[in-house]
């Protein structure tokens, strides 16, 4: 009975995780969440408390340059980019097959001609982001 509450808890979480991704995706739209007093780096996480979580949001208003990004990107590092807030910059014709962007956030960069080939983008925003000849 117990294997079967804890596959059912397992199953459970991932209904919650994915309940608060899906709650958040306009969050920043909300007139109430723009006048909260918020630090430059934001995560909202899912989970347990003092256990395993999962971030379903985040933001991150901090001011980042496109080429340390680009070379960083370039790295190809495994699990660093996940979840990352890598908004508005511009990494054009980037070489970033195969890495993990599972849920960041791209929106209003400029990827065109960039080689995403075998890259994870699982949750991946692209909201007005450019694309063009990106593979």
């Amino acid at each position: 009975m117990e294997r079967i509450k804890l596959a059912q808890a397992e199953k459970f979480h991932q209904y919650v995780v994915s309940l608060g991704r899906y709650a958040l995706q306009q969050v920043d739209s909300v007139e109430a969440f723009g006048q909260v007093e918020k630090e430059d780096e934001l995560e909202v996480r899912v989970g347990e408390y003092l256990d395993q979580s999962e971030i379903v949001y985040c933001c991150d208003g901090r001011p980042k340059d496109s080429q340390q990004i680009r070379i960083w990107l370039e790295e190809r590092r495994e699990q660093e980019y996940g979840y990352k807030v890598l908004a508005g910059l511009d990494l054009a014709k980037g070489q970033f097959a195969g890495i993990d962007l599972r849920y960041a956030d791209l929106g209003n960069s400029r990827l065109a001609g960039a080689n995403l080939r075998e890259s994870v983008l699982v949750g991946t925003r692209c909201v007005r982001t450019e694309l063009n000849e990106a593979d």
